[in-house]
C-alpha cells in the first residue's frame, strides 16, 4: 500500500476517534496507535531527504505521544469509575476495621510472645518490622492522595484553564493549516494537532470527573489514613514489647551460660584455675553487656528507620503542597507549622568509636578462637604451668573451664558480630536521617524565603491599621508579660544581686576610666609618650565605659532564656540582640566624640566626625526598635501574619535608615579617593533598606526581617572594620615615626663617633625609605583586613546563600538542545539568568581590575621592555571579556556549536566592515611587541614629527613641537616610512652648508670651519668633524661641515652656535661668504650702457639628500 492511502486511513481513524463519545473504545485508540507506529516504521525505511524525514518523524512522534496519553487517560477513567463504585464498600470496611481495632493489654501481648523460642521471636520481629514499614509506605501514598484531594479544586481550575487556552491556540493553528495547500506534511501536522486537542479534552473531562467525585475520594483517603495510623500505632507497640521479650530471653540465656561457667569454680582453691575462671567470668560479664547492647542498638535502628519514614512522608507531602500552593500566604503558614513540627534529630556521636572498638574486639576474639580451636593443645599448655603432682587432679576441672570458655567465646563472637552489624546499620541510618532532616529544613527555609508571609498592604490594611494595632497590643497582654518577667527575674535574685554589684563597681571606677581615656587622648602625637598601644587601650576603655547597659540587657536576656515559662525564651533572645545593638552603637558614638578617638587617634576630619556622630545618634533611634522587631519575628515567625505593628515599624525604620545613610554618603568624600567605589557603596547602603521596606510592603515580611538581620550584622562588621583599620593605620604611623627617630639618633651617634676619625673611610649602609616602608606595610595590612572582612561577611550571609537555589525552579522560557537526531528541550530558569548576570558583572570587574593587579603583583617584578606590560594586560582584558561573553551566552543556553558559527559570521562581517579598525588593532599589537617605537621616542612619519606620548591598541598619540597632540592610527607606523631618531642611539649627524666667494683661500676656509666645530662643546670628538669642498656653483664654492651631536636637542643649538662662530672667524680672516648679485643695465640708442640697479639674490639651497631628511629639531 502506498503512503498516501495509509495516511488517509490513519487520518480517518483519528477523526472518527475525535468525534466519538466520551466513552471511547480502547480498541480504536490501540488501532490508531498501531497504524501510526507502522507509518513511523515505513518512514524510517524510506528514501526521502533527511530534512523531510526529520519533519515527518517529529510530527509522527508528537502524535504518538498524544495518542498514548489519551490511551492512559481512558484507562485512568475506567479505573476511576471502578474505584468510585467500590468506594462506599471500602469506606464501610475501613470504618469497621477501625472500630474492631482495640488496644490490647501489654501483659497479654507479652504472654503470647513469652511462650515462643528466641529464633521464632526474632523471625516474628523481622516480619512485624517489615509490615510496619510497608504500612508506613502505604500511609505516605494515602497522605499523598489526601493532599491531592484537598488541593484538587485549585489544580483542576488552573489546569483546565491552561488546557482551554491551548485548545484555542490549536483551533487557530488548524484553521491556518487548512488554508494552506494540501500536502502530506500539512496532513501530518493536522493529525498531530487534532490528537493533542482530543488529549486535552480527555484531560479536562477526566479532571472534572475527579472533581465531581472529590468528596468521595477525600473521605476514602481519610478513612484509609486513620486505619493505617491506628494499625501502625498498634504494630509499633507490639514491636516494642516483642523487642523487650527478645532482650529478656537473650539475657536469660547469657545469664544461664554465665552461671554454668562460674558454678564449677566456686569451691576451687588452685590459683591457676581461679585465674582461668576469672577470665571466663570477665567473658561472661562482657557477654551480658553485649546482649543488652544488641537490644539497645536494635531499638535505636527501628526508631531511626521510623524517623526516616516520617521525614519522607513530610517531604512528600511538602512537595505536593508547594506545587499546588506555590507563592500563597497559606503555604507560608503551612511551612511554619511543618518547621515547628519537625522532630529534633539527636545523633549518637559515639557510634563511630563503638564500631572501631567492636572491630578490635572482634579481632581479639578471633585470635582467642584460633587458640581454642585445638582444645587439647591449649589444655596441655595450661597444665604445663602446674606442678606434675597436680596435673592429673585438675585436668577435669581445667577441661571444664576450657569447654565453658569455648562456649562463651562462640556466643560472644556472635553477639559482637551482631553488634557490629547493628552499629554500622545505625550509623548509615543516622547519616541518612541527618541528611534528610537537613535537606528538609533547608527546603522549608528556602521556600519561606521566597513565599509571601503576608498579604500586600492595600487600602483596607491602612484603614484598619488602628484597629488591628489595638487588637495586637491587647493580645500581647503587656502588663501580664511584665509581671511574668519580674517574677522570673525575682526567682533568680542572686544573679540580679551579683549584676547590681558589678554595676556599682563600674560606677565607682567610671571617673578613673574617663580620666585615663582623657590622658591617652592627650598623649597622642606626643614625641615621647605616644605608643602603638594607646589606640587599643583607648578603644578598650571606651568599650568598658559603655558596658553597663549592654551587660544588664544581656544578663536579663540570659536569665529569661533559661526560663521554662512559655514566651520567656523569646523575650530573652530579644534582649540579647538588643544588648549587642546597644553596645555597638554606643561604642561608635563614643569613638566619634568631638575630641575622641576618631579625631585624636585616627586623624579624621572634624566635620566628617561631627556628621558621623549625629548619624550614629539618629541611627540608634531607628536601629534599636528594628532589632527588637527582627529578633521577635526570628523567634516566633508564625506570628508575622498578624504583626501589623512590626510591619509598620519595619517599613518606617528602613525608609528612615535609607534616608540617613544616603544623605551621609552623599555629603562624604569619596572612599579611598575612588568615586566609583564610593558611588557603589552609596547605592548599596541606600537601596538595600529601600528594598527591604518594599519587600515588607508587598507581603514578604519574613524575608525582609531575615535580610534586615543580616544587613544590620553587616553594619556591625563595618563598624568593626572602621575601628580595626583606623587602629592599624595609626599604629603604622607611630611605628614609622619611631623608626625615623631611631634612624636619626643612630645617624647622630655615628656622626659623633666619626669626629676625629676623618682619615677613615665611611661605609654607607643602604636603607629602605621610611615612606616606602609605610606604604608597603599599609597596603599589605589593608589587604589583609579587607580579606578578613570579606570572610566575615560571607559567614554572615552564608545561611541565606542556599535560598538562591530556589531560582532554579522558576522557568522563564525553554530552548531546544541536543542533536538533530535526538532533540531535547531545556528549561531556562531564573537561576540561569541570575548566573549570567553575575558572570557579566564578574567579567566587567575582572577586566577592569585584574590587569592592574597582575601588573602590580607579577609584571612589575619581571624585566619587561617598555610597552610589553601594557600589551599583556590589554590582551588579558580582551581575553577576559571574550571568555565572559562566551560563558554568559552559554549560561543563557547558547551552546558552543551555535556560538562558533555566530563568532565566525561576526568575524567575517567585522573583518570586511571594520577592516581598518582590525588593521590598526593588529598593528598595535605589532608595535607593542616588536617595539619599533617607544614612549618618549622622537619620530618622523611623513610630514609629521614629534615625541611619542601614548601607545594604545588602536592608535598612538604623538606630541609635536608645537605642543599639539596628534592621534596617528597604528597602521601608519607599520605600512608607511618611519624614522625613529632615538630608537637605539640618539647620536645624529648635522650638515652645515657654507658657500665662499671665488678666490678665497680654501685651505684657510677648511681650517676655520674645523676650528669652529672643534671648539663647540656640543660636537662629538668621535666621529670627528669633517669639512668637504663639494661643488663649484655660479657664484660660490660650496663647502659642507659634517658634525655629530649626542642629543636631538643639540642639533639646532649646535647649528646656531657654529654658524655664528664661522661668521666671526671668516670676518677676521677676510674670507667672504658668497652671494648672488643681479645687475640691471640700460643701453641707449647710441650704445651707451648705464647701471640702473644692483640686487642680491639668495641662492636656492640644494635639495636635501633622500638618506638624510630634515631632523625634527629643525622644525
Amino acid at each position: 500500500m502506498s503512503r498516501f492511502p495509509k495516511l488517509l486511513c490513519c487520518f480517518l481513524l483519528l477523526g472518527h476517534w475525535a468525534l466519538a463519545t466520551p466513552a471511547l473504545a480502547q480498541a480504536e485508540i490501540n488501532q490508531a496507535i498501531e497504524s501510526l507506529q507502522a507509518e513511523i516504521k515505513t518512514l524510517a525505511e524510506g528514501t526521502q531527504p533527511d530534512a523531510e524525514k526529520r519533519e515527518f518523524q517529529e510530527a509522527y512522534q508528537n502524535t504518538l505521544t498524544f495518542l498514548e496519553r489519551s490511551q492512559q487517560l481512558a484507562k485512568d477513567s475506567v479505573d476511576l469509575e471502578q474505584e468510585l463504585q467500590e468506594a462506599p464498600q471500602q469506606i464501610r470496611t475501613a470504618r469497621q476495621q477501625i472500630e474492631n481495632l482495640r488496644v490490647q493489654d501489654s501483659d497479654s501481648i507479652r504472654r503470647s510472645f513469652a511462650s515462643q523460642s528466641l529464633d521464632t521471636l526474632e523471625d516474628l520481629l523481622g516480619d512485624k518490622v517489615s509490615t510496619m514499614f510497608a504500612w508506613q509506605n502505604d500511609l505516605t501514598s494515602v497522605n499523598s492522595d489526601l493532599i491531592a484531594a484537598q488541593t484538587r479544586p485549585e489544580r483542576t481550575q488552573a489546569q483546565v484553564s491552561a488546557n482551554q487556552t491551548r485548545e484555542q491556540a490549536i483551533v487557530e493553528q488548524v484553521r491556518i493549516l487548512q488554508r494552506q495547500p494540501d500536502s502530506r506534511i500539512n496532513q501530518a501536522n493536522l493529525r498531530m494537532l487534532k490528537a493533542e486537542q482530543e488529549s486535552l479534552q480527555l484531560t479536562n473531562r477526566f479532571m472534572r470527573q475527579q472533581l465531581s467525585a472529590n468528596s468521595v475520594l477525600q473521605d476514602l483517603a481519610t478513612q484509609r489514613r486513620d486505619l493505617l495510623k491506628q494499625q501502625i500505632e498498634g504494630i509499633e507497640r507490639e514491636v516494642g514489647i516483642l523487642q523487650e521479650v527478645i532482650n529478656e530471653k537473650r539475657r536469660s540465656q547469657s545469664e544461664q551460660t554465665v552461671s554454668e561457667t562460674t558454678q564449677a569454680l566456686e569451691t576451687t582453691e588452685n590459683e591457676l584455675l581461679r585465674e582461668q575462671g576469672g577470665l571466663n567470668q570477665r567473658l561472661s560479664e562482657e557477654l551480658l553487656a553485649a546482649t543488652t547492647r544488641v537490644g539497645e542498638l536494635t531499638s535505636q535502628n527501628i526508631q531511626t528507620l521510623q524517623q526516616i519514614e516520617s521525614m519522607s512522608q513530610i517531604d512528600s507531602a511538602l512537595e505536593q503542597q508547594i506545587d499546588v500552593l506555590e507563592g500563597s500566604v497559606l503555604l507560608s503558614r503551612i511551612l511554619h507549622q511543618q518547621k515547628r513540627a519537625l522532630p529534633s534529630v539527636r545523633l549518637d556521636n559515639s557510634v563511630a568509636d563503638q564500631i572501631a572498638d567492636l572491630r578490635l574486639r572482634q579481632f581479639e576474639l578471633n585470635t582467642l578462637r584460633d587458640e581454642l580451636s585445638r582444645p587439647q593443645v591449649y589444655l596441655t599448655e595450661l597444665l604445663g604451668r602446674l606442678p606434675e603432682e597436680l596435673r592429673d587432679n585438675l585436668r577435669d576441672d581445667m577441661q571444664l573451664v576450657i569447654d565453658n570458655r569455648i562456649s562463651l567465646v562462640d556466643q560472644l563472637s556472635t553477639n559482637i558480630n551482631t553488634l557490629l552489624s547493628q552499629a554500622i546499620t545505625l550509623q548509615i541510618n543516622q547519616r541518612q536521617l541527618q541528611q534528610l532532616s537537613s535537606d528538609l529544613r533547608r527546603t522549608i527555609d528556602d521556600q519561606l524565603f521566597w513565599v509571601a508571609s503576608n498579604r500586600p498592604i492595600d487600602q483596607a490594611w491602612v484603614t484598619s491599621f488602628a484597629e488591628q494595632a489595638k487588637r495586637q497590643i491587647d493580645e500581647m497582654q503587656l502588663p501580664t508579660q511584665l509581671k511574668h518577667i519580674a517574677a522570673n527575674l525575682g526567682a533568680k535574685w542572686p544573679w540580679l544581686l551579683f549584676l547590681a554589684v558589678l554595676v556599682a563597681i563600674h560606677t565607682g571606677f567610671r571617673k578613673k576610666i574617663k580620666q585615663r581615656l582623657f590622658t591617652l587622648n592627650e598623649d597622642v602625637g606626643h614625641f615621647r609618650r605616644d605608643t602603638i598601644y594607646h589606640t587599643p587601650k583607648a578603644i578598650a576603655l571606651s568599650a568598658l565605659n559603655v558596658l553597663p547597659i549592654p551587660v544588664v540587657l544581656a544578663a536579663i536576656g540570659v536569665l529569661l532564656s533559661r526560663s521554662e515559662e512559655a514566651g520567656m525564651p523569646v523575650i530573652g533572645a530579644a534582649f540579647l540582640k538588643l544588648s549587642v545593638a546597644w553596645f555597638v552603637l554606643h561604642l561608635l558614638y563614643r569613638v566619634l566624640d568631638p575630641k575622641g578617638i576618631a579625631v585624636r587617634h585616627f586623624r579624621w576630619e572634624a566635620s566628617l566626625v561631627n556628621r558621623l556622630h549625629r548619624l550614629t545618634r539618629n541611627l540608634a533611634w531607628i536601629t534599636l526598635p528594628v532589632v527588637l522587631i527582627i529578633s521577635l519575628n526570628a523567634e516566633v515567625p508564625e506570628q508575622q501574619t498578624n504583626d501589623v505593628i512590626g510591619r509598620f515599624l519595619m517599613m518606617s525604620g528602613m525608609l528612615l535608615l535609607s534616608g540617613l545613610l544616603g544623605r551621609m554618603m552623599w555629603r562624604s568624600e569619596p572612599l579611598y579617593n575612588s568615586r566609583v567605589l564610593h558611588f557603589t557603596a552609596m547605592l548599596v547602603l541606600t537601596l538595600t533598606p529601600l528594598a527591604l521596606a518594599g519587600m515588607t510592603y508587598w507581603g514578604f515580611h519574613y524575608t525582609s526581617t531575615k535580610l534586615a538581620d543580616r544587613f544590620i550584622d553587616t553594619l556591625y562588621l563595618i563598624v568593626l572594620w572602621m575601628l580595626v583599620e583606623g587602629t592599624v593605620v595609626r599604629n603604622l604611623t607611630v611605628a614609622g615615626r619611631r623608626l625615623a627617630y631611631q634612624r636619626a639618633m643612630a645617624k647622630r651617634e655615628a656622626a659623633q663617633n666619626r669626629e676625629g676619625q676623618e682619615n677613615e673611610a665611611g661605609i654607607e649602609i643602604p636603607e629602605m625609605d621610611i615612606q616606602q616602608i609605610n606604604q608597603q606595610s599599609l597596603r599589605l595590612t589593608k589587604l589583609g583586613i579587607l580579606m578578613l572582612f570579606g570572610v566575615l561577611v560571607y559567614f554572615v550571609w552564608s545561611d541565606l546563600i542556599s535560598a538562591a537555589y530556589y531560582l532554579e525552579s522558576i522557568t522563564l522560557w525553554e530552548y531546544s538542545s541536543g542533536t538533530p537526531e535526538s532533540p531535547t528541550t531545556t528549561a531556562m530558569t531564573a537561576g540561569d539568568v541570575l548566573g549570567a548576570l553575575l558572570i557579566v558583572a564578574f567579567t566587567v570587574t575582572l577586566a577592569r581590575n585584574l590587569p592592574g593587579l597582575l601588573e602590580i603583583l607579577v609584571l612589575s617584578r619581571m624585566r619587561l621592555e617598555q610597552g610589553s606590560s601594557y600589551a599583556i594586560t590589554t590582551l588579558m582584558s580582551y581575553i577576559i571579556v571574550s571568555i565572559g561573553i562566551i560563558s554568559g551566552l552559554s549560561a543563557l543556553g547558547v551552546s558552543w556549536d551555535k556560538l562558533q558559527w555566530l563568532v565566525a559570521a561576526l568575524s567575517v562581517g567585522l573583518g570586511f566592515g571594520l577592516q581598518e579598525i582590525f588593521a590598526n588593532f593588529v598593528s598595535g599589537l605589532i608595535i607593542l611587541f616588536e617595539k619599533p617605537i617607544r614612549i618618549g621616542d622622537v619620530v618622523t612619519i611623513g610630514a609629521l614629527s614629534g615625541t611619542v606620548n601614548r601607545i594604545r591598541i588602536r592608535a598612538t598619540t604623538i606630541t609635536d613641537f608645537d605642543r599639539k597632540e596628534i592621534i596617528v592610527p597604528n597602521k601608519t607606523f607599520v605600512t608607511d616610512h618611519l624614522i625613529n631618531w632615538s630608537l637605539s642611539d640618539t647620536i645624529t649627524r648635522v650638515i652645515i652648508k657654507v658657500g665662499v666667494a671665488y678666490g678665497s683661500d680654501l685651505a684657510k676656509t677648511k681650517e676655520l670651519m674645523l676650528q669652529a666645530a672643534t671648539s663647540n662643546p656640543r660636537v662629538l670628538k668621535d666621529p670627528e668633524p669633517l669639512v668637504l669642498f663639494l661643488n663649484f656653483s655660479d657664484s660660490m664654492l660650496d663647502h659642507e661641515l659634517r658634525i655629530h651631536v649626542r642629543e636631538l636637542i643639540d642639533r639646532n643649538m649646535a647649528i646656531d652656535e657654529i654658524n655664528r662662530e664661522i661668521d666671526r672667524l671668516f670676518e677676521e680672516n677676510d674670507i667672504h661668504i658668497a652671494f648672488r648679485q643681479l645687475d640691471v643695465n640700460l643701453r641707449t640708442s647710441s650704445g651707451v650702457e648705464r647701471l640702473i640697479s644692483s640686487h642680491m639674490l639668495d641662492e636656492k639651497p640644494p635639495e636635501p639628500e633622500t638618506s638624510q631628511p630634515d631632523s625634527p629639531a629643525s622644525l
